[in-house]
């Protein structure tokens, strides 16, 4: 899947600093230290039951493959497997070619 709506061609989804990803609100401040546009935020809050559901039935299937979550505070690196994860939508693979094996889709930026 192509993106033709890019915000930037980097996005940042974390901050890791000695072999710990940083809480998510230095990060942010960190980006905007550096110049780096986030990953857009689709849910702050507390985690409930059947919360990914509610957010993945709010996604452009079209223009969205899925997202991914992870725990506001700081962790150690070797936590990612359990602190964040990725929600990739039903028949997000859609043929049996391995993706390196066909055309190179170019993705753009928003407003391009």
């Amino acid at each position: 899947m192509g993106y033709d709506a890019l915000l930037a061609w980097f996005l940042g989804f974390a901050w890791i600093l000695d072999d710990a990803v940083q809480p998510w609100d230095l990060t942010l401040l960190r980006f905007e230290e550096l110049g780096i546009i986030p990953v857009p935020t689709l849910w702050r809050g507390p985690w409930r039951a059947g919360l990914f559901e509610t957010i993945a039935a709010g996604l452009d299937l079209a223009r969205q493959e899925g997202f991914v979550a992870r725990v506001a505070a700081a962790f150690p690196e070797a936590e990612m497997p359990r602190r964040m994860g990725k929600y990739v939508r039903a028949g997000h693979v859609q043929s049996e070619t391995h993706w390196m094996q066909t055309a190179l889709v170019p993705n753009g930026l928003k407003g391009a």
